[in-house]
């Protein structure tokens, strides 16, 4: 019941976060989500394919290569990804650990713990 009640207030939490425009995010914010988005594996939970702050060149066989420009990096929404993810790591931690602590013991055991 706990962890539902968690899931929910963070979701709403969440939500609220991502829709958070115009408000510049804090330096310390900055700094997490983009040492998040340079890193391989972080940049696979923010679901890019490319570091921030690199442009690509699109070309085709008509026309001359155009210059694309990066888009606008969105920090409010990226630490909202940051902490859904951990959210959900910690939730699979804790069941995985309810699930563990349920399990029956052995008949050795038993005798054991009874001595």
């Amino acid at each position: 019941m706990i962890i539902t009640t968690f899931a929910i207030v963070l979701t709403t939490l969440l939500r609220k976060l991502q829709s958070t425009r115009g408000i510049p995010a804090p330096i310390w914010i900055e700094s997490s989500v983009s040492f998040v988005a340079n890193n391989p594996a972080g940049r696979w939970l923010l679901l890019e394919d490319e570091p921030p702050g690199n442009s690509k060149v699109a070309s085709s066989d008509d026309r001359e290569p155009i210059e694309v420009t990066p888009k606008k990096i969105d920090n409010w929404r990226r630490l909202a990804l940051v902490v859904d993810w951990l959210a959900l790591f910690a939730s699979a931690f804790t069941y995985l650990l309810l699930f563990i602590s349920r399990l029956p013991k052995s008949e050795y055991e038993k005798t054991l713990t009874s001595l």
